[in-house]
């Protein structure tokens, strides 16, 4: 398209040399956390949502904004055995769940933060973007207890506007946009197997957008393309 379109071709390039910029690795400080980070390989993924907890705990901190985090509960057993699951620590069991399930390990709860859900429900879809506004304590996630989020309108496809978690939206402006209060819950038993090993990871039904494959991100670009109060700033960097 781009060679043959001589105007077309100059306005990309334009675009290029005047928005986009390219950094050695994502360490480098003109990436803050609000950046979201893309990759072309789940595995590398994972391994920048630890990045993304780890700088946003610091920001937090820095700031002395309220926060708690939930770690998944992993669990396994032999392969078609009447044995109880048990509670597992093993690399090679944990990668495995890394692999084959969407929660992650580690979810952050701050007031403005942002997930995407990992199920279908009556109130919700699988990839529906959701807000934080309550952050739950400690004892909350110990017990397991569900999470208050707003879940954007599923059916406009658009968020009109990101939200910055240093100044996070109003419940009535949510209302007014048609965002619903829901309910999330901890992940039901869903085994994945592999070399007589059967596993599941029970964590909330959410994963941190944050970070993510180049072709999700490409339907989450898609789902904020409206924004008119913040910009989504993104780098690509190839590991």
């Amino acid at each position: 398209m781009l060679q043959n379109d001589p105007s077309l071709k100059a306005r990309f390039i334009k675009l290029i040399i005047e928005n986009i910029r390219f950094v050695d690795s994502f360490h480098d400080p003109l990436i803050t956390p609000d950046f979201l980070r893309m990759y072309h390989r789940k595995k590398s993924v994972n391994a920048a949502l630890n990045e993304f907890i780890d700088d946003i705990i610091n920001v937090l901190d820095n700031e002395d904004l309220d926060f708690t985090v939930a770690v998944s509960k992993d669990m396994q057993k032999v392969s078609d055995s009447r044995t109880d699951l048990s509670l597992t620590e093993e690399v090679s069991v944990v990668k495995m769940l890394d692999q084959k399930v969407r929660e992650p390990r580690r979810l952050l709860f701050y007031s403005g933060a942002l997930f995407e859900t990992t199920v279908n429900t009556a109130d919700y879809s699988q990839s529906q973007t959701m807000i934080m506004l309550e952050v739950p304590t400690e004892e909350d996630i110990e017990n397991k207890r569900p999470l208050s989020l707003w879940a954007a309108p599923a059916d406009d496809g658009l968020i009109d506007q990101l939200f910055d978690f240093r100044n996070p939206p109003s419940e009535d402006l949510l209302l007014s946009k048609k965002w619903k209060k829901v309910k999330v819950n901890i992940s039901g038993e869903r085994l994945v197997s592999r070399n007589n090993v059967s596993a599941c990871r029970r964590q909330y039904t959410l994963r941190h957008v944050g970070a993510s494959t180049v072709s999700s991100s490409v339907m989450f670009l898609h789902y904020q393309r409206t924004s008119r109060t913040n910009s989504l700033a993104c780098l690509f960097i190839s590991r």
